[in-house]
């Protein structure tokens, strides 16, 4: 296939499917083909596994590049886990489903997401400047994203917290709700 794609055009060719999602510990693993003619790949056809908080790390890395003046980013597919969820929450037996009827929901609903994830990133390598991204190709191209792609949100909040809290020198503060002592609406201050 991408020999094919060699012969049949002399312009860039950038190909992303999202072929199946497998649900482990941490959440869905999605696999991600990419076929190409681009020279700055490792290989004309790859295959990566992501979960999606690789897909929010690449999402930031593109918001954040400077002089894309007028350029508009693709907005990224809602989390898996709230689809997840409400599959599962959408799933549970009642009088009327059976089994199939149960699995064939949430098979959809994971078929949905696998779809949006491939639809954000081919608005992405269709895209004459992100299709030059570093970060884009990095994602698709290399087996392990940098270790502050894989970083926990919940890890980061908590930091950014702590990092705060020692920048109005040891006030409590609620920064979050905006109240000049620690309030009660949020774990952070309780």
């Amino acid at each position: 296939l991408a020999q094919k794609m060699d012969e049949a055009s002399p312009e860039l060719v950038l190909r992303v499917k999202v072929l199946d999602a497998e649900k482990d510990d941490d959440g869905y693993k999605y696999k991600i083909h990419t076929v190409t003619n681009m020279s700055n790949f490792s290989e004309p056809e790859m295959t990566t596994c992501r979960v999606y908080g690789d897909l929010e790390w690449l999402h930031r890395c593109i918001e954040s590049q400077p002089n894309r003046d007028g350029i508009i980013v693709p907005p990224l597919p809602k989390s898996p886990g709230n689809s997840a969820q409400t599959a599962a929450r959408q799933s549970e037996p009642t009088q009327h489903s059976s089994g199939e009827e149960r699995k064939s929901v949430g098979a959809d609903r994971m078929q949905k997401c696998c779809r949006a994830i491939e639809r954000y990133l081919q608005l992405l390598a269709r895209h004459p400047v992100f299709r030059q991204n570093e970060y884009l190709h990095q994602f698709l191209d290399t087996k392990e994203l940098p270790p502050i792609a894989k970083t926990k949100k919940r890890w980061v909040r908590t930091l950014t917290y702590a990092v705060e809290e020692v920048w109005f020198h040891g006030r409590k503060v609620c920064l979050a709700h905006g109240i000049s002592a620690a309030c009660s609406l949020c774990v952070y201050c309780v």
